[in-house]
């Protein structure tokens, strides 16, 4: 006997064997035994549902020779006819093939005949939504008035295709997409009677890439069980469908949050090397930060993962919900990407720019478990880079050097500072307050993520009668929730009740953030003009006709 695959040899024959479509099931037995019958019914879902199997067991409920009943007795020669296509009295016809008026007016023109054996002749029309809108009018009057001995059934995979004017005349039933726990369950059912080896996180991996439909889960079951020779396994899975070890996608989270250069570029290289696909890879990396986020707002998560565990406790719940909307967001710039190595590694380094802007606000924890057998790349190791590329080296213009200094001469309280400054130390005076207090004040305040952001963007404008008044110019570090953190933060800090107004304007070099960028850039200009004026450097330039690097000055700790 030749071999019949998993789908078809495990297709229901009966209701009580439809699995995840109990809604449906429900209506249509209960119609059935109380002889309540529509003369058209309309199954919709994605494919590999059930659509055609509730469709067959429907008619076999039809025409059993014991009688209308929701239990078809499968052995009599009606049931078995439909089972094997060969009924007279069920006709099965693919409108994707058969979609035009001729093809419609044959059927009818069927529909005009008596049952053969069955008390019915059903019609099914599958993927109905392909005729043509002249074939859709063509069946309208049957279909509103059908003989007493036609009955319709049609399945599609897109309802709103479907004119008003055939829902209208149907009995409507949505089949909904199997959840993962029903796959699972159904899987191991079938692989258990089968006798084959399995292992859980197998089926879980093979719910997953489903997607809802039982068809394609037992479609990639045969083809596990061919690949692993009788035997489904987690590792020969990954093999088959290019899939990345969990591992993998931790270790890179890891990198990213441990500013691991090296490590990431290895990653991206291994990604090329094991044939995985880039796109699968920063899917996993979100599927892994959302599940992050679970246990961090969900303590009682049944998730007990040592690894997750480890990242719940090290990473602000901010800064992932941060890396989660940016992996998902760049994601779709990898087709725009020359090629897909650049784009992934670029994802990556936006990544790790974000966690290590943050990292100084306590949005990662220091005691994050280091990387084994990795180093970290250092970008401030050489003082001093000299290429023999003949570039002309420009000197920046002192009176830019000039100006910088004046914008950099405030006096700006650094993060770490703030924390051994004591707050009852500080007296503010709300009545003369200014944006110098402002600058001033920031720092010392409780705050982190965007409410910090906001904070450090934000111009004060003034205060009258403990109500403040900020400006800033990004509209979306305003919002309600920011506001409300904030408010509470300055009425915590000055012991009384602070009201909050946040005006969205141009605030110019008026901000903490803008003053530490002029401050940054000074620095980074004096450092410029001392490699220039070093007697040194100017021999070594001169020697290998080379020219200084800008971007590999930097100051030694």
């Amino acid at each position: 006997m030749s071999y019949l695959v998993l789908a078809r040899k495990w297709r229901p024959k009966s209701f009580d064997e439809v699995v995840g479509q109990d809604h449906v099931v429900k209506a249509l037995v209960n119609s059935l035994n109380s002889q309540r019958l529509h003369h058209a019914w309309l199954f919709s879902g994605i494919r590999g549902v059930g659509k055609t199997s509730l469709a067959r067991i429907l008619a076999k409920s039809l025409n059993c020779e014991r009688g209308i009943t929701s239990k078809p007795c499968g052995t009599c020669s009606s049931c078995r006819g439909i089972d094997s296509g060969g009924s007279l009295d069920y006709l099965e016809l693919d409108a994707a093939s058969n979609r035009g008026v001729e093809e419609m007016s044959n059927l009818l023109s069927q529909a005009n005949y008596t049952p053969v054996i069955g008390r019915f002749k059903v019609f099914l029309v599958d993927e109905v939504h392909m005729l043509t809108n002249h074939a859709f009018n063509s069946i309208l009057k049957t279909l509103e008035e059908p003989p007493d001995h036609v009955k319709f059934i049609f399945a599609t995979t897109d309802l709103h295709k479907i004119p008003i004017t055939v829902l209208s005349r149907c009995l409507c039933f949505n089949l909904r997409k199997m959840s993962d726990n029903y796959l699972i369950k159904q899987l191991s059912v079938i692989l258990s009677n089968e006798r084959i080896s399995f292992d859980e996180s197998s089926l879980v991996m093979i719910a997953r890439l489903a997607k809802g439909s039982m068809r394609d889960a037992l479609s990639l079951t045969d083809q596990a069980i061919s690949y692993g020779d009788g035997v489904i396994s987690i590792v020969a899975l990954r093999e088959m469908f290019g899939m990345v070890d969990s591992a993998k996608v931790i270790h890179l989270l890891q990198s990213i949050l441990l500013n691991d250069v090296k490590s990431l570029i290895d990653i991206a290289d291994n990604v090329i090397d094991s044939g995985f696909s880039y796109e699968t890879f920063l899917s996993d990396l979100a599927i892994l930060l959302s599940r992050v986020a679970i246990i961090q707002h969900f303590s009682d998560s049944e998730i007990n993962d040592i690894d997750l565990i480890s990242f719940k406790d090290n990473i602000s719940p901010d800064l992932t919900q941060l890396l989660y909307a940016v992996v998902t967001h760049s994601s779709q710039e990898l087709a725009q990407s020359p090629d897909q190595y650049s784009g992934f590694l670029m994802i990556c380094f936006r990544l790790l720019s974000l966690a290590s802007q943050f990292s100084n606000n306590n949005f990662i924890n220091e005691s994050l478990p280091k990387l084994n057998n990795s180093e970290i790349y250092n970008s401030t190791k050489q003082e001093l880079s000299i290429s023999s590329n003949k570039n002309i080296f420009v000197n920046e213009q002192k009176n830019d050097l000039v100006l910088l200094k004046k914008a950099a001469e405030i006096n700006i309280v650094e993060d770490k500072d703030s924390k051994k400054l004591d707050k009852k130390n500080i007296d503010f005076d709300l009545v003369s307050f200014s944006n110098n207090d402002w600058l001033e004040l920031v720092p010392k305040l409780s705050l982190h993520g965007f409410v910090l952001e906001l904070a450090r963007q934000s111009e004060f404008v003034k205060v009258f009668e403990n109500n403040f008044t900020i400006r800033v110019s990004i509209p979306t570090l305003a919002s309600h929730e920011n506001k409300l953190r904030l408010q509470t933060v300055l009425s915590e800090y000055f012991d009384m009740t602070i009201k909050l107004d946040i005006l969205v304007g141009a605030t110019g070099d008026k901000t903490a953030h803008a003053r530490s960028q002029a401050q940054q850039l000074y620095k980074k200009k004096q450092l410029e003009q001392i490699v220039d004026d070093d007697p040194f450097v100017k021999e070594v330039v001169a020697t290998l006709d080379g020219d200084v690097l800008i971007d590999s000055i930097s100051e030694l700790d």
